[in-house]
């Protein structure tokens, strides 16, 4: 199970707020540029209604995650092949997608406290992240 947030030393991954393709371009660069740990461009869908940010993001080899509020969302962004695909609420719909379509995209719920992790890994999900990790005046999460 990915487990981002719970520890520095596991999966040491520094996600960017992304609201434009100048954002994206300059998250490629710090991506080419960093040495350790990684580096994932993340936006929500809602933002990217024409697909620019993750048609650009595939075509540019740049790591991503989308953060999705419905199921079309989900499947149109998975389209795409980001990272991760973040998810709020009910994650078990989402992974029985991922797992029914063979997606290459993992799906990471968000969580706010570590007790949450054994219900989710019992269900199959396949990794969480801290919602403070993800914590960006840019975006808003609900």
């Amino acid at each position: 199970m990915i487990l981002i947030g719970l520890h520095p030393k596991l999966f040491a991954t520094t996600f960017y707020a992304i609201n434009t393709l100048a954002d994206l371009a300059h998250c490629k660069t710090h991506q080419t540029a960093q040495e350790k740990g990684e580096s994932i461009a993340y936006f929500q869908a809602s933002m990217d209604k024409d697909f620019a940010l993750c048609s650009y993001a595939k075509t540019h080899h740049i790591s991503f995650a989308v953060y999705v509020d419905n199921v079309v969302e989900f499947l149109a962004c998975a389209a795409f092949l980001p990272k991760y695909l973040i998810i709020d609420k009910n994650p078990k719909i989402y992974q029985d997608l991922v797992d029914t379509y063979l997606l290459d995209s993992k799906v990471l719920a968000i969580i706010e406290q570590e007790s949450q992790i054994p219900s989710l890994a019992s269900a199959g999900i396949d990794g969480v992240v801290f919602r403070q990790y993800l914590n960006n005046p840019d975006i808003d999460l609900p």
